[in-house]
């Protein structure tokens, strides 16, 4: 007993030496911590502008280009001089400046089914993000609950020793009186080692499961403790109102799986517009505004060819304007297997979302049933519990009057101590499955 208070004593001064630089944390602020620093969720959110810019970039694409040109070229030998209409054998200088747009006015609105498509695909990236996020928050809950496991499975390590050193002691007291011999405190001080290494264990298996939280978290703010919510009454609360079916109804609507396919599904459509618009006529306009230079050009004003860079800029400026027309009559049948390949792709996206939907119904109807099974083992292992406990004291009652040896009692201790074990595994598992069937439905998740 005086050691278990001297380990309770250590325990309880690192603890309050350690609590200043501490801190405790419940599941909700894990969850949020982890979402913040997650880098994998930082890569979706930089994976996002890039669909935010592709956007951008399509509804620019409606806008005319404007474009500046020039070009500088000489030449030798012979050649004809338009501006003198004569051949000449000379080395001509040439030098010309302009700027020229083009704009679409019609190709079978490609441009603005584009533009549909990449706002749609700037939908699909904030899905996957949320997809990403879920996944996350389902690893947060699960490594909480396994830390809150070996935290309580610790606890009752605790109270075994305890019970273990009191009747050490009471037994020691017996051996000195001559009541019991002296085998039966040998029997309980290995009954008592074999605890100290399943607590050492244990504690451990905490170190281990805060350390795969922290990861999980990238928490790097120093050392810190989980808050140990109500689980009793939480289970005490759970709802036997809820059927499979409605469970699903709302899996459908909350779960980003199904709108991401769904929104795939609209790309697919789209697909098809866009390839379809390969069918129809291509009218764009264009313009043009240059000035040429030759160092042989004539002046008209003296006709010579003293005409200097500027004045030549200046004169010969000429303005185009054209409108063509491109209509198509054979193109190697690249139009239609194009359109007949986006059909395909729709095709395929509806098959998609059948899919997910069955898997989705799969996952839920094992979930709820998981759910119910856990809970009726939970059941079943706290009535095994309450026997057990029944049981143990009726042999420690036998064993304190003398009536049973230390391995017959240890033999019942140790019954106890495995089905209280087992208890907490059933309920931590009930816990787990329940907040999983929570998740899939879109409530929140709270201890």
């Amino acid at each position: 007993m005086r050691n278990v208070l001297f380990l309770l004593l250590v325990i309880y001064t690192i603890n309050a030496e350690a609590q200043e630089n501490t801190q405790t944390l419940d599941l909700p602020t894990c969850i949020n911590y982890a979402i913040e620093h997650n880098l994998n969720l930082k890569k979706q959110e930089l994976s996002q502008q890039v669909l935010q810019n592709n956007y951008k970039q399509s509804k620019y694409d409606l806008l005319p280009d404007l474009n500046a040109m020039s070009r500088f070229g000489q030449s030798f030998g012979q050649t004809f001089s338009y501006e003198q209409s004569q051949f000449i054998n000379q080395q001509v200088t040439s030098f010309n400046v302009g700027l020229s747009s083009n704009v679409y006015l019609f190709e079978g609105f490609r441009k603005m089914h584009t533009t549909n498509r990449r706002l749609l695909e700037l939908e699909t990236g904030k899905i996957s993000y949320e997809i990403l996020k879920n996944q996350l928050i389902l690893e947060i809950v699960n490594a909480y609950l396994v830390s809150l496991y070996n935290q309580e499975q610790l606890e009752i390590l605790v109270e075994q020793l305890s019970t273990t050193d009191q009747q050490i002691e009471r037994t020691q007291k017996l051996i000195e009186s001559g009541t019991v011999a002296k085998g039966d405190l040998l029997a309980l001080t290995s009954q008592r080692a074999e605890e100290e290494s399943q607590l050492v264990g244990y504690e451990n298996q905490i170190k281990v499961s805060l350390l795969n939280l922290s990861q999980l978290m990238n928490y790097d703010e120093g050392v810190f403790e989980i808050e140990k919510p109500d689980i009793e009454n939480y289970i005490l609360t759970f709802s036997d109102t809820l059927s499979m079916e409605g469970l699903y109804s709302e899996a459908i609507v909350f779960l980003p799986e199904i709108k991401l396919v769904e929104v795939q599904l609209d790309i697919s459509k789209t697909g098809e517009k866009i390839a379809k618009s390969g069918y129809y006529p291509t009218l764009a306009l264009s313009a043009a505004l240059s000035s040429p230079y030759n160092n042989f050009a004539i002046n008209p004003q003296n006709g010579s060819t003293d005409y200097m860079l500027l004045d030549q800029l200046r004169d010969r400026r000429q303005a185009e304007f054209g409108v063509s027309l491109s209509i198509p009559i054979f193109n190697k049948f690249r139009n239609r297997t194009n359109v007949a390949n986006a059909q395909v792709e729709t095709l395929t996206t509806e098959n998609e979302i059948e899919k997910v939907k069955q898997d989705i119904y799969k996952i839920i109807q094992s979930a709820y049933n998981d759910v119910l099974a856990s809970r009726e083992n939970y059941n079943a292992r706290k009535q095994a519990v309450e026997a057990s406990e029944e049981s143990y004291r009726f042999a420690e009652q036998r064993f304190n009057a003398g009536a049973i040896s230390a391995t017959d009692y240890n033999i019942e201790k140790n019954k106890l101590n495995q089905v209280k074990s087992r208890l907490l595994q059933s309920k931590y598992d009930f816990i787990v499955k329940t907040k999983i069937l929570d998740f899939y439905r879109g409530a929140d998740i709270q201890l």
